[in-house]
């Protein structure tokens, strides 16, 4: 559940009290309901990796062999510039990856 949803349920559930002017423990139960439903939607689903999550993965691993490879070519030394960049990048959130070589 995102926090916009979140956000909105809360709402709504203190929207009815406006008239009736609840106790403080009142709002700290609403909260703690909500929180605790809040809490379990989101453990309860498993991770599924996502296609780009897969190639970033094997990009990096392809990263980490070129950087602990001795004498490497000009082409690799490239290549691995231009890992380094783009995985950088995708971490930061600024690229779409781009298929290399």
């Amino acid at each position: 559940m995102p926090k916009e949803q979140f956000q909105l349920e809360m709402s709504n559930r203190f929207n009815a009290f406006e008239e009736n002017k609840p106790t403080i423990e009142t709002f700290h139960k609403i909260m703690d309901e909500e929180a605790e439903r809040f809490g379990k939607n989101g453990k309860d689903k498993p991770h599924e990796k996502l296609e780009e999550d897969m190639e970033i993965e094997r990009l990096d691993e392809k990263r980490k062999t070129l950087k602990k490879k001795e004498g490497k070519r000009t082409a690799e030394k490239i290549e691995y510039t231009e890992l380094n960049t783009v995985l950088g990048k995708e971490k930061k959130g600024e690229a779409t990856l781009l298929l290399l070589f």
